[in-house]
């Protein structure tokens, strides 16, 4: 795992994406460790690429307040060049505007510009946070992924993680697609030390910051789902928040486990949805034995269930739309930072098992369950449990505590 100095030059750029457009990412993902990039710039992208620093920052602020932080978000999951703010450009700023609760997610209060500053420098020593950014973060690659603004603590474990898996997998292993690394002023993101694999068929599944209102009505298209496909009472997510110990003996391996039966069940039901005569065949072999001495249910009111349930997880409508929540937080397969897209028939889980656990007997916090009060994030890693990470994790934190 190559390990590079983040350069100081003024054209640097910020890989910041959060959840992105798959087709974007699959032209320009490269694995052989070249930096990610696109060739091909929409319009905007190509005044962004041929204007000086100044000119291409202030623009992208420009999107940002005009717009909104996810239209950044846009441009930068088409990889075109966003250049990171620094101390010597003068350029108009906006400490703070306000953002969404999608932005706000791991608790902690979204913080702007130089509000961070006393934060480095309690934390890490930096008299700002750019100077943070510019001398402690680094570009690595993690098996031929490009990576860049990563603290060395997570370059370290990610080093291992990789040793760890072409030893036990073999050298020819590839891990899961990174993307999501560095992101300014957004969490452990924003000091380098979190990344995110997979986004779309890795979602947020339940208990992101402010969502409650819309959790309640995920939790019984999950439930649906775990009760006809597993004849389980309840969705095993409900258990999240209970932290490891809610599964088996407590292993990350025994988490792992009961969230990968019950997405390979969400990919099924789903794929149930629109073949009848499948659908039949199940209700016929397989679901007495699930439910014993009940009567199976019809199949167009079955169907008509797993449609409703479909939308509720941000499948699209008949129309081709999604359903809306009317401001209540984004749904798990509709992301808002990744324009919409997303599938519940894909299941909210595909990063291997072998992964899973390497990453987390490295030291890794999983955002799938390791999230103090809002466990859910599936494609999510980061260092909160370790060292300098539980620090940087405590000093997002204090600010919140203060103000209640």
């Amino acid at each position: 795992m190559a390990v590079q100095r983040a350069s100081n030059a003024p054209d640097e750029t910020v890989d910041s994406t959060s959840s992105v457009d798959r087709s974007a990412v699959e032209r320009s993902q490269r694995r052989d460790g070249a930096p990610i990039g696109g060739s091909t710039l929409s319009p905007l992208g190509v005044v962004l690429q041929r204007s000086d620093s100044a000119a291409r920052l202030g623009l992208a602020n420009w999107l940002q307040r005009s717009a909104g932080n996810r239209s950044v978000t846009s441009l930068v999951a088409q990889r075109h060049p966003v250049p990171v703010q620094r101390d010597d450009v003068d350029v108009d700023r906006q400490p703070n505007e306000l953002h969404t609760p999608h932005e706000l997610h791991y608790g902690q209060a979204e913080r702007e510009g130089d509000s961070w500053d006393p934060m480095v420098l309690s934390t890490f020593g930096q008299h700002t946070y750019r100077a943070y950014v510019n001398t402690v973060l680094q570009s690595a690659t993690f098996f031929g992924q490009t990576v860049q603004h990563l603290h060395p603590d997570l370059i370290a474990v990610l080093q291992q993680v990789e040793t760890a898996l072409k030893a036990s997998q073999g050298s020819g292993y590839q891990a899961p697609r990174i993307d999501s690394g560095f992101r300014e002023h957004k969490g452990m993101h924003g000091w380098g030390m979190a990344v995110d694999f997979d986004v779309l068929e890795n979602p947020y599944v339940l208990n992101e910051s402010g969502e409650a209102a819309l959790d309640e009505e995920l939790k019984p298209a999950y439930d649906h789902i775990a009760q006809f496909m597993l004849g389980a009472p309840q969705s095993s997510l409900r258990r999240l928040r209970q932290g490891r110990a809610a599964f088996g003996s407590g292993s990350i391996g025994d988490v792992y486990d009961a969230l990968r039966q019950e997405s390979n069940a969400m990919h099924r039901y789903f794929s149930l949805k629109d073949d009848a005569g499948a659908l039949s065949a199940f209700l016929a072999d397989e679901w007495p034995a699930l439910h014993p001495n009940q009567t199976p249910p019809q199949v167009a009111a079955v169907r008509a269930q797993m449609t409703s349930d479909y939308e509720i997880l941000g499948g699209r409508t008949a129309s081709g739309g999604k359903r809306p929540t009317d401001g209540r937080g984004d749904r798990p397969f509709a992301p808002s930072s990744g324009g919409g897209a997303g599938d519940p028939g894909t299941g909210f889980l595909n990063l291997p098992r072998e992964f899973v656990q390497a990453m987390t007997d490295a030291g890794l916090a999983w955002g799938a369950i390791d999230i103090r009060g809002e466990p859910g994030d599936i494609q999510h890693f980061d260092l909160r449990l370790m060292a300098q990470g539980r620090t940087a994790y405590e000093a997002l934190l204090r600010p919140r505590h203060a103000s209640q």
